[in-house]
């Protein structure tokens, strides 16, 4: 193992029932409590892109989200996931069917850095063909805000506008978030760290709660 990696832990999700956990919601009156649903893109046969040391996307994906999940649930905030371990997952199998504040879908960028392309910090993305795009926007805009108080990693500081069923088709605000280029060394090295992973959770949970407080 390299010393950029040392400081990731490790852990077994096969072996690990998410789902069961206390921040599952049981009750019908969900929108008087903050209930984040989240999704790791990817997973089972869908590896997607592979990092400069041999990661799998879908693999540092729901990494994150378990970080996410984990301080979400410090914070009281419910916790609903669409994947809890390696599993395929079809785009609709994906979309909430149940109810919640915001749909958040994480993601890792694996682009190439050139002298004129490739972005290789975070970013926010949003769908204007929702038909709820005003609250992606605030939503999104306001994890945005939190998150340009990071040290250490680039965010892109304008939401990005994309075409995708996930954000499309949501029925409550929803954004996509790319945590790092894992084609460029530098951002893989700093995404490889929990302790900076955690960081980004609470920034983006920062960002979740004050569009909740602000009435969602």
């Amino acid at each position: 193992m390299s010393n950029q990696l040392q400081s990731t832990r490790k852990v077994d999700f096969s072996k690990t029932n998410y789902f069961l956990s206390n921040g599952i919601v049981e009750n019908n009156n969900l929108m008087e409590e903050q209930v984040l649903i989240i999704d790791a893109g990817h997973g089972g046969k869908d590896n997607s892109s592979v990092a400069l040391d041999g990661q799998k996307e879908k693999d540092l994906n729901l990494r994150a989200v378990m970080f996410l999940k984990e301080e979400a649930l410090k914070r009281g905030i419910k916790v609903v996931l669409t994947r809890s371990d390696d599993r395929f997952l079809s785009l609709r199998d994906r979309l909430p069917q149940q109810q919640g504040t915001a749909f958040i879908s994480i993601h890792h960028n694996s682009k190439p850095i050139t002298a004129n392309k490739a972005f290789d910090g975070i970013e926010v993305y949003v769908s204007k063909l929702n038909r709820n795009i005003k609250g992606a926007e605030r939503l999104g805009t306001g994890i945005l805000s939190k998150l340009n108080r990071l040290d250490g990693m680039a965010v892109r500081d304008s939401l990005g506008n994309a075409n995708l069923l996930l954000l499309r088709d949501s029925k409550m605000p929803s954004v996509l978030i790319e945590m790092g280029n894992i084609a460029d060394g530098k951002s893989l090295n700093y995404i490889n760290n929990e302790k900076n992973i955690r960081r980004i959770s609470n920034l983006i949970l920062d960002g979740f709660e004050s569009f909740f407080k602000a009435g969602c």
